[in-house]
């Protein structure tokens, strides 16, 4: 019984420590409204130090991991070699097109959307 004890524990550990390494995010704790808002604002004045702020606080990413663009932000979440997924805020006014393409794009909500680079 103790040795079954003891593997419940190893595996339960092992999982946690699992769990901690992915770099998984729960999408619907987006604060999609205030972000927007945000990008709204951080572009017109150019002016990124709060979107950004907040965006690490968001994602928990560093911004010096984030890329903005003519287009928008790409917040990076998770990297397997050249592949990477990720969310991206898009700049007011900029008409994005969802087409398998790459960056791949699904709206989330809002400004914001899923991204997926095949590199």
């Amino acid at each position: 019984m103790a040795s079954i004890l003891k593997s419940l524990i190893c595996i339960a550990a092992l999982t946690a420590l699992i769990a901690s390494c992915s770099n998984s995010f729960d999408e619907t704790s987006i604060k999609v409204d205030r972000l927007c808002l945000l990008a709204e604002i951080a572009f017109t004045k150019q002016d990124f130090d709060g979107l950004l702020s907040a965006l690490e606080k968001q994602f928990h990413v560093e911004r010096k991991e984030m890329r903005i663009t003519a287009q928008g932000i790409y917040v990076p979440i998770k990297n397997r070699f050249v592949e990477e997924d990720g969310y991206f805020l898009s700049r007011p006014g900029v008409n994005i097109i969802l087409k398998s393409s790459d960056p791949s794009l699904v709206r989330v909500k809002g400004c914001i959307f899923r991204y997926h680079i095949k590199g």
